[in-house]
Formats: C-alpha cells, sequence, structure tokens
C-alpha cells in the first residue's frame, strides 16, 4: 500500500476531540472521588477517635462513681440526659432522682447503672446502693428494660426519672467570694464604748489635759 508523502507512516491516528474531552472528564470524576472518599475516611477516624476518647471518659467517671455517696457523684457527672444514657458504658453510674407516682412532689435519690450485656438494661439502686425491687412499678429486681415499653427509662425521662438540678454546676462566684472573705470582728455596741471611757464623758468633750509642770506654776503663782 502506497503511503501518502504528507503523511507519516508511523503516525498514531487521531483521535476524536469529543473522545479526549470524554476522557478528561472521567479522570476528573475519578480524582472527585478518590478526594471525597480521603475526606471521608478522615473524618470517620476522627469521629472514632472522639467517640473512644468519650467512652474512656465515662468508664473513668463510672468507675469514680461505684463506692461514693449519692451527692459527691451527683456534683462530678454533670447533667444527665437521655443522650447521656444512651451512650452509656457498661457499669456507668448515675446519679438521679425517681418518684413512681406522676403527682409526688418528693423526688427520690437513687442510682442508675447501665449494663450493656444482652439484653442490655439498667439497674436501679437506692441511694445506699442496694436494688430496688418494683415489679408493679416496672422495676422486678431492680432491672429496667431497654425495650419500648411504657416503663422504658428513656420514655419516663422527666416524668418519672430526671437529673438532679444543678448537677455539676459550680457555685455562684459571689458565694465562693463571701466564703474566701476573712472573718472581721465587729465593732463593740455603742453603750459598751461609752463605758469603757474615763469619768463617762463622752470623747467628742473632753479637753486635753495640762502639761503638769505648767498645773504646778500656776499653783505657786497665785
Amino acid at each position: 500500500m502506497r503511503c501518502s508523502p504528507h503523511v507519516s507512516p508511523c503516525a498514531p491516528p487521531r483521535v476524536p476531540l469529543s473522545q479526549l474531552e470524554a476522557e478528561e472528564e472521567a479522570r476528573k470524576k475519578k480524582t472527585k472521588a478518590e478526594q471525597e472518599a480521603a475526606v471521608k475516611r478522615k473524618a470517620d477516624q476522627q469521629e472514632k477517635a472522639q467517640i473512644a476518647v468519650q467512652r474512656e471518659a465515662l468508664a473513668k467517671a463510672a468507675k469514680r462513681g461505684h463506692g461514693e455517696a449519692w451527692a459527691a457523684v451527683a456534683a462530678k457527672q454533670g447533667e444527665v440526659t437521655i443522650a447521656t444514657l444512651k451512650g452509656a458504658t457498661d457499669d456507668a453510674c448515675f446519679a438521679i432522682l425517681d418518684r413512681n407516682d406522676a403527682s409526688e412532689e418528693v423526688w427520690r435519690k437513687v442510682f442508675l447503672v447501665r449494663k450493656a450485656s444482652a439484653p442490655a438494661h439498667f439497674k436501679l439502686l437506692d441511694e445506699k446502693r442496694e436494688l430496688i425491687d418494683e415489679p408493679e412499678d416496672g422495676c422486678p429486681k431492680g432491672v429496667i428494660s431497654d425495650a419500648d415499653t411504657d416503663h422504658n427509662v428513656f420514655n419516663e425521662w422527666d416524668m418519672y426519672y430526671k437529673s438532679p438540678p444543678n448537677s455539676g454546676q459550680p457555685r455562684n462566684p459571689f458565694e465562693m467570694a463571701r466564703a474566701r472573705a476573712p472573718t472581721v470582728a465587729a465593732p463593740p455596741p455603742a453603750a459598751a464604748e461609752a463605758r469603757l471611757r474615763p469619768e463617762g464623758v463622752p470623747t467628742a468633750l473632753r479637753l486635753p489635759r495640762a502639761p503638769f509642770a505648767a498645773v504646778a506654776a500656776a499653783g505657786r503663782g497665785a
């Protein structure tokens, strides 16, 4: 076959412009997808690291909570919410308040201990850390199920269970400053101060005493 003198016999065939554009577009899409995947992968890693830190903090708080008095646990734990309970690790201990009747105004101090073993549930203990056995109120042998029932902790939160007021909140700064202020003795009453003055004469009316030498000279001159 005879080649045209104007065309090199080794030159590659020309690729249509539309095909080049399509390949470039595909390359850009692939690069973008890889970049988005890398960003998502990094975000997932950061989220997992944050969850691990939170779980470790909750685990430490749970260990500190066991054996401590109810007030001490309540002061350290901060506000307890449904999200707090759902994210609790195994054996996490919370100091909360509960009641058996929505009309009761007096709330009871109790401990709520997370048990992650299947089936997941909570243990309800009284202030002395003894199991509360109230089957008629949905708490047989201190067990409160995670199942979606009427007696579920999450469904009854703020009605039969709630976080202690001002849990974990710092004291009022004014009260803290007043507590640190030194104690100053009060001045004596006016009547007592008057009795301490010589001859009972008020300080404002007493005249300064003349020197003894001047009084003696005046007597000799007379």
